[in-house]
């Protein structure tokens, strides 16, 4: 699995006149078109007050008032960290939207059923130039669990790097002088909040039962489809555990946000 969240720097170093064109060509952003209306913003705001119902107010005190500071401010915080110039000349081209929706698996080990042989980054209609660490984080926070980011984060992280420093090393690069461990750290601290952004956005999809999610290929407008998408899940409580966890892990490992 950490082999392919390695693609975009490989792709910087490998490409770099195309990279630098792509820096400097104006695209298209997930932010300046549906996440500016007024429809979208108002459905944010559904799942920041959604997200915080996960917390217990005396419990869970400093991440109840944490988010709920943050949560007015989320929507300009995360578009400035998404813009290239936040990284800047860490910046790489990343998928985006890297959940495991977008990642086709194949599995042909009779001996080891559960473990793919091969993965495949899908859809990078989203893909953009900005901090290694958006895809990670987005990934990580989105696809995990608390209990398992207790045992294995600090190792998920390490092992991100050590692949990644290897496929560096094999192309003739450094890695301690293209994304130094502690730089990948201090990027994991600033850019970590965008995993969170997208966490209270699908987390809530992903523990819906299939027949709950509106079919958005039925939806003639976009009014429509912010209404349809207001639905309730059966299973409210395994998506307030989630998100739990995920704002939790944010004041534990002392995340920006």
């Amino acid at each position: 699995m950490a082999d392919i969240m390695h693609f975009p720097m490989l792709y910087e170093i490998k490409n770099q006149r195309y990279f630098k064109r792509y820096l400097i060509t104006p695209k298209k952003c997930f932010f300046n078109s549906y996440n500016q209306s007024d429809l979208a913003q108002k459905a944010q705001k559904d799942n920041n007050e959604r997200a915080l119902k996960s917390l217990d107010p005396m419990k869970d005190k400093i991440a109840y008032d944490r988010f709920k500071k943050f949560q007015d401010n989320m929507q300009e915080t995360v578009k400035n960290l998404l813009q290239s110039e936040s990284a800047g000349k860490y910046a790489v081209i990343g998928h985006g939207d890297s959940w495991v929706n977008n990642m086709l698996f194949k599995y042909d080990s009779t001996s080891r059923p559960h473990s793919p042989s091969e993965v495949c980054l899908l859809d990078w209609q989203l893909a953009r130039a900005g901090s290694p660490a958006l895809d990670l984080a987005y990934f990580i926070f989105a696809c995990t669990d608390k209990p398992l980011r207790d045992q294995y984060y600090d190792h998920l992280i390490q092992e991100y790097y050590e692949s990644l420093s290897s496929f560096l090393r094999e192309l003739g690069s450094d890695p301690d002088k293209l994304l130094p461990f502690k730089v990948l750290q201090e990027h994991l601290k600033k850019f970590c909040v965008f995993g969170m952004y997208m966490a209270v956005m699908v987390l809530y999809v992903m523990n819906s039962e299939v027949e709950e999610i509106p079919d958005i290929h039925k939806m003639t407008d976009l009014e429509e489809c912010m209404e349809e998408w207001r639905y309730e899940t059966k299973n409210i409580q395994k998506y307030y555990e989630r998100i739990r966890g995920v704002i939790l892990d944010f004041i534990k490992f002392g995340y920006e946000f």
